[in-house]
């Protein structure tokens, strides 16, 4: 709809107009992909050792494996394992620098999982550093700062 057409119409259009661009949003954050990990992710995956680290190059999914795994743990389900977890866990995520939540892991975990603003706190940062799931379970950011 250009703007012309959106100024000819009445405030009650209007509104109407914008409740359905926000439903069409709220829908489109529900049908989220769903994650098909590759090869190395899913050795990863399947791996249950305490301590794994994973290295691997640009594009190699560390990312998408570390989102996945860390909302896995806080939602209490590992859906590669078909495995239940104990909920509420912690999550603590050791970042270098404050700007990777903001830049790096907040839009990378909303990617695969809905996570509204009312869950994230800031705790006397000026960024956020903890997501308290509706479950008790939490993700809590740690820098060096």
């Amino acid at each position: 709809m250009k703007a012309e057409d959106i100024a000819k119409l009445s405030k009650e259009q209007k509104i109407e107009l914008y409740e359905a661009i926000q439903e069409r949003k709220r829908r489109g954050k529900l049908t989220r992909s769903l994650y098909k990990p590759n090869a190395g992710q899913l050795e990863v995956h399947l791996d249950k050792s305490t301590n794994r680290f994973v290295m691997a190059g640009n594009g190699g999914g560390k990312s998408t494996l570390a989102f996945n795994e860390a909302l896995w743990a806080a939602e209490g389900f590992n859906p590669v394992l078909k495995e239940y977890t104990p909920v509420p866990c912690r999550v603590i995520v050791v970042v270098d620098l404050p700007s990777k939540i903001t830049d790096l892991w907040i839009p990378g975990l909303r990617l695969w999982s809905h996570i509204p603003d009312e869950w994230m706190k800031k705790n006397g940062k000026p960024y956020v550093n903890e997501i308290s799931f509706s479950n008790g379970s939490t993700i809590k950011f740690l820098t060096h700062d």
